[in-house]
């Protein structure tokens, strides 16, 4: 709320210094002074008085006051290490590579690197949240000199004042010469120097003054007036505001202190400012009191216009007074949230926009999970930095010993025997060694810290002098395994990923990544991590949108008409005494919510999936036809907690190899059918809600309003796409979350990418453009010489096409075909996109493929023989 009162108080404060500078001369005084109290009630008003409008100012301010914040928030202030200084050198970029993918939109920002070379500061404080503890301690020390100084004003006219007699309808104090510059009205009471005492005109002319004032309520503005300065002590407008308005405070009281003294006293009274009123630059803003002190230019004014009694046009009021209204309804309004880029625009660097399904694969398949050396067959030390075990909001906070528990290395006989044992057998369990100067490395490579910037106490590792190293014994692992990312978000440099995991008790967890551009504080060797790891930390799901493409779908399929799904029936028989309790025959043992699910071969050779009963009788709910079955627990999914059991169907065996289905209990406790899934099945929030979605090749399961729905993708898209004569194949993607769908319309092949938006399936073409026959980004990442080779090797097989095609006219007996006049079968040729590289240790070298994928364009289908045709290479 801060941000809208500083937008908006501006534009009211430029505002009303435009309006008094125009309409200077004609307006009532009082009705000058009078406009002030909108800026006081912007500033000290912490809400906006009306709803949101078009016409707001902080309508109009909010892509930059949205910019600006993103900016500061990523602004991190700590001290630079001057070892952290590097020359710019471009780290790894993130291929893009989607298997049967389409680029998704808006289209992903560059991961590249930046180019202006810099300093890339100590993960801290934002700058955002300096300025915010600034601004508090600011405040604070404000307001404290404001207390003080009306304390010390005040005690100083109790000190030194005493009654004086007048007819006055307030207490009038006399106070000797020097305590006060001028007379002045202090809280309900009016203080007079010895001066205006002894004249009788003068105490006339100040009494009328003063109680104008109090009539005016004025100590009540000035003590505001202090408040607005103490809280926003370091804006220069409201400090201009505050001095016009006090300037347009005693003008007013000039105004209407002469009404009651009348016309005949103008000048008498101008007069008596003139001998009263001190000469001075400034004074003290912050006293809540009348005192009439000014400069030279404004006292001069001042009398002038008393002298001049200026006149008061109607019209200027008129129009004043409808130009405050419009100013006010401008900046006493919210403002509507900005409306997101346009696909065509893309987002900007401040954007906060989902991660692509290909970055995602990215940070999942090449970042994350695979092995940290393609000839070490070990763990990615990676995961250590994002397990759900080594949660940190800074990179210094990194639990040293989970970090390095798989780190270290098999000790040598020197190391052993500098550890205290002679021989490796003496070992009660494995000893793993790591030295300082690794441990700098890795710790340099992904966070740009040094072993003196984190807490080594934490490492728990024993550190023998001699050899200069760390031991650690253990036996198990706490390595976290692979980490499914399905979520994530980039703001400028900063990705910022989320998965869940059930390996520290379940939950959501955030980790945020710092790209290390050029100039960043640290050289990036080849190889190295193009990320520094900046917190890792438990969360709330995200909820963040899928990216959809930025053309429009081909089609829109509503499935606002379907019926609720109605699952088979589950028929529960009680079966007693053919239950062999051993461990063997516990085929699958599980339980779930409380309850034992048993997977059991039985006395009569058949296999049963059954809940077992406290008595031990079981109750069959389901018989499998042989042992290829799976048994888990899933949370969360369709509005339900329970258990999945796969096996194979006896019915649709060769078109489903697979089946799923997914129980939970109900009230009673006995198990029911949510969904029946055919072939893989997956759970996969599609369009961002935070609510799974359970999908197959085949089907869409998804909740609306408490039910649960089937969408058998093959009936609708084949419905809604005629031209579909055969459905070849479909598989999601769990990443960029839509269907790929392939098959055939008539004789050429088939493709569409399908999404589900919450309400209808989206129904896309692939319609990547191409430049250069080549998709656009598929090359990202790809070395150079692969994708020479990628295109000289398609470039040769669409010649060699167009050769084979005149070389069976020539047999057919067409003889040779003029050039141009034989319509030619392929046309035109892209590269679609890369998948890489893989890796493979040979003969103690490391050999690195790339796989790629071409298309071949024709005018004329029904030439093309599909089968034995160009193939993926």
């Amino acid at each position: 709320m801060m941000k809208e009162i500083l937008i908006t108080s501006t534009a009211l404060i430029l505002a009303l210094l435009l309006i008094r500078r125009v309409f200077r001369g004609m307006l009532s005084r009082r009705f000058q002074y009078a406009l002030w109290g909108l800026v006081l009630v912007r500033l000290l008003v912490p809400v906006n008085l009306l709803p949101a409008s078009d016409f707001s100012v902080l309508t109009a301010a909010k892509p930059m006051e949205q910019a600006v914040t993103a900016r500061l928030d990523r602004i991190a202030v700590a001290p630079v290490r001057p070892e952290n200084i590097q020359t710019p050198e471009a780290p790894l970029n993130p291929p893009s590579v989607l298997n049967h993918g389409a680029p998704e939109g808006p289209l992903p920002q560059s991961i590249e690197p930046g180019t202006a070379p810099g300093l890339e500061p100590a993960p801290g404080m934002t700058a955002g949240e300096i300025m915010a503890l600034v601004w508090k301690v600011g405040m604070v020390l404000m307001g404290g000199f404001f207390l003080l100084s009306n304390l010390i004003f005040s005690y100083k006219l109790r000190k030194s004042r005493r009654a004086f007699e007048s007819k006055a309808a307030l207490p009038v104090y006399l106070v000797p010469d020097g305590v006060i510059p001028s007379p002045c009205l202090f809280g309900r009471s009016i203080y007079i120097t010895p001066t205006v005492g002894s004249n009788e005109q003068k105490l006339r002319h100040v009494l009328a003054h003063e109680e104008t004032h109090a009539r005016h309520w004025d100590p009540l503005w000035a003590l505001l007036r202090c408040v607005c300065l103490t809280v926003y002590w370091f804006d220069p407008l409201v400090w201009i505001a505050a001095r016009c308005a006090r300037i347009d405070c005693e003008l007013a009281c000039d105004e209407g202190a002469l009404a009651v003294l009348g016309e005949g006293e103008r000048i008498p009274y101008g007069q008596t400012l003139v001998s009263l009123i001190p000469v001075k630059r400034g004074s003290n803003p912050l006293i809540a009191a009348t005192t009439m002190t000014a400069g030279k230019k404004q006292l001069t004014d001042r009398v002038k216009r008393i002298a001049q009694r200026p006149r008061q046009f109607l019209a200027a009021a008129l129009a004043v007074a409808v130009l405050a209204g419009i100013v006010s309804a401008c900046t006493f309004t919210g403002g509507k949230e900005s409306p997101a880029p346009s696909p065509s625009q893309g987002p900007s660097e401040d954007t906060i926009r989902a991660l692509s399904g290909e970055e995602l694969r990215w940070f999942n398949e090449e970042f994350f999970n695979h092995f940290s050396s393609p000839i070490s067959y070990t763990y990615n030390i990676r995961n250590q930095f994002a397990s759900p075990i080594n949660l940190y909001e800074r990179p210094e906070d990194i639990n040293l010993y989970e970090l390095f528990y798989l780190e270290g290395r098999t000790p040598t006989s020197k190391e052993l025997r500098a550890y205290g044992v002679e021989e490796e057998a003496d070992l009660v369990c494995p000893v793993y060694v790591i030295t300082a100067g690794e441990m700098e490395k890795l710790l340099g490579e992904y966070t740009g810290l040094s072993l003196e910037e984190v807490d080594l106490e934490g490492l728990g590792y024993e550190y023998v002098e001699a050899v200069d190293a760390y031991f650690n014994m253990h036996g198990d692992t706490n390595y976290c395994g692979d980490l499914d990312f399905t979520v994530g978000t980039r703001e400028g440099d900063t990705v910022r990923l989320y998965h869940r995991s059930d390996f520290a008790g379940g939950g959501w967890y955030c980790v945020t990544l710092k790209e290390r551009r050029a100039g960043s504080a640290r050289p990036t060797e080849e190889g190295e991590s193009p990320y520094w790891f900046v917190s890792n930390t438990a969360c709330d799901r995200p909820l963040i949108p899928t990216p959809l493409p930025v053309w429009e779908p081909e089609k829109t399929v509503s499935l606002t008409e379907l019926e609720p799904y109605a699952p088979p029936a589950v028929t529960v028989e009680t079966h007693v005494g053919d239950f062999v309790d051993t461990y063997e025959n516990r085929l699958e043992n599980w339980s779930f919510d409380g309850r034992n699910v048993v997977v059991y071969r039985a006395t009569d050779g058949k296999i049963y999936a059954a809940l077992r009963r406290e008595d031990g009788s079981m109750e069959v709910f389901f018989t499998l036809s042989d042992l290829d079955f799976s048994l888990f627990p899933y949370s969360d999914l369709l509005g339900h907690d329970g258990f999945t059991l796969t096996y194979r169907p006896e019915a649709d065996a060769q078109r489903y190899p697979t089946d799923s289905d997914y129980y939970y209990f109900d009230e009673a406790g006995a198990p029911v059918l949510l969904a029946r899934g055919h072939e893989e099945c997956r759970a996969v929030d599609l369009d961002g809600d935070g609510r799974d979605e359970l999908v197959t090749p085949w089907q869409l399961f998804f909740e609306r309003e408490g039910a649960v729905y089937e969408a058998r993708l093959e009936e609708l898209v084949k419905e809604a796409c005629p031209e579909l004569t055969y459905w070849d194949y479909s598989l999601w993607d769990k990443y960029s979350k839509r269907l790929y769908v392939r098959g055939l319309s008539g004789e050429a092949t088939w493709e569409r990418y399908v999404y589900f938006d919450g309400e209808s399936l989206l129904i896309y073409k692939n319609e990547k453009p191409t430049i250069d026959h080549m998709v656009e980004g598929a090359d990202e990442g790809v070395p150079a010489t692969v994708v020479e080779a990628a295109r000289e090797f398609v470039d040769g097989v669409f010649i060699t096409a167009e050769a084979e095609l005149r070389e069976k006219a020539h047999q057919a007996g067409a003889g040779e075909a003029p050039e141009g006049e034989l319509p030619p079968e392929f046309d035109d040729w892209r590269i679609d996109y890369f998948d890489g590289p893989y890796r493979y240790p040979y003969g103690g070298a490391v050999v690195e493929g790339w796989w790629f994928n071409y298309e071949m364009h024709t005018a004329t289908p029904e030439r093309v023989v599909l089968a034995g045709g160009a193939v993926p290479h």
